[in-house]
């Protein structure tokens, strides 16, 4: 669930728990991070989980695969102040990363030409001046629906898109979903996925 995009959650999380991007449920023993909404596990599908690497290497895009850049990252690409790194997982995927300005920017997919093309579109959505920013007055119901729309039904197939929307509106807007987004805290989540463990609807739990 990441993360978040490309994310707005993303901005106020520390690069430690970035990378945390498990599917697995947390239990009331294990450590609590300040994950926001964007890197939540309904967030991350499950073509996104981590294995391996079978190769981790630094490599430069074409010049004009970077003239398709927005304009801010061009030179930080062309000159190499900027390195994407990209590796072959386990299920056969490329993926690819970089961080620019404290932004994680991955895409995936089956062909590493395909693979480009996800990412240079990830980078024109880490481009938009409101990426970065966290407003008081959005509620998460507002928000996540947007971003669902925007940067994830483009990449994912319609009953997979069906699917998060359907357990974001079922499981989390009820709770969740008329607060603002930066009142909403790593604990609330917490307690949201141990009420289902508890109550051994384990499925659900995994799901949000």
């Amino acid at each position: 669930m990441n993360g978040e995009i490309l994310t707005v959650i993303a901005a106020i999380e520390t690069e430690r728990y970035e990378r945390r991007q498990s599917l697995q449920v947390l239990s009331s023993t294990d450590e609590v991070t300040p994950q926001g909404i964007l890197k939540f596990p309904l967030f991350n599908s499950c073509q996104q989980q981590r294995g391996q690497n079978e190769e981790d290497i630094a490599f430069s895009f074409t010049e004009k695969e970077i003239t398709k850049m927005p304009k801010e990252f061009r030179n930080e690409f062309k000159t190499g102040r900027v390195k994407a790194r990209v590796r072959r997982r386990e299920d056969g995927r490329y993926e690819i990363r970089c961080q620019i300005n404290k932004q994680k920017i991955t895409a995936t997919s089956k062909t590493l030409e395909t693979a480009k093309g996800k990412f240079i579109e990830r980078l024109k959505l880490a481009a938009t001046p409101q990426a970065n920013v966290v407003r008081k007055n959005v509620k998460l119901s507002d928000y996540m629906k947007k971003w669902l729309e925007t940067t994830k039904k483009p990449y994912i197939k319609p009953n997979t898109y069906k699917f998060y929307l359907q357990t974001f509106n079922t499981d989390i807007a009820p709770r969740l979903g008329s607060r603002e987004l930066a009142s909403i805290n790593s604990f609330e989540l917490q307690d949201l996925i141990n009420e289902y463990t508890k109550a051994e609807k384990f499925r659900t739990a995994k799901k949000i």
